[in-house]
């Protein structure tokens, strides 16, 4: 019940799936700033780590239906079963929780 509630917190803030990313390459002094889209709803657990690679962290499902979160670095991926439900980058979820 808590994740279905936190589901719903988040449409409430209106949490876009996007976030701005900071890359820097060794042989480059400077950091690239670039957009990139997170993973979309539907989209299988499979084609997520074939786009996106291996999250950091991988936490267990919980619940009924199960749940399932990858953390990456700078964002969170929800699956029910196999297939996402939705992304939430930490930048845009951060500032509003401490309003």
């Amino acid at each position: 019940m808590r994740i279905i509630l936190s589901f719903a917190v988040l449409a409430t803030l209106g949490v876009a799936p996007s976030v701005v990313v900071a890359q820097q390459t060794s042989n480059e002094s400077s950091t690239v700033s670039a957009s990139m889209s997170l993973p979309t709803g539907g989209m299988t657990m499979a084609k997520v780590r074939d786009s996106y690679g291996n999250p950091t962290l991988e936490r267990p499902a919980v619940g009924d239906p199960p749940i399932t979160r990858w953390e990456y670095e700078g964002y969170t991926v929800y699956f029910e079963h196999q297939l996402v439900i939705t992304s939430v980058s930490d930048a845009e979820i951060a500032p509003k929780l401490d309003q």
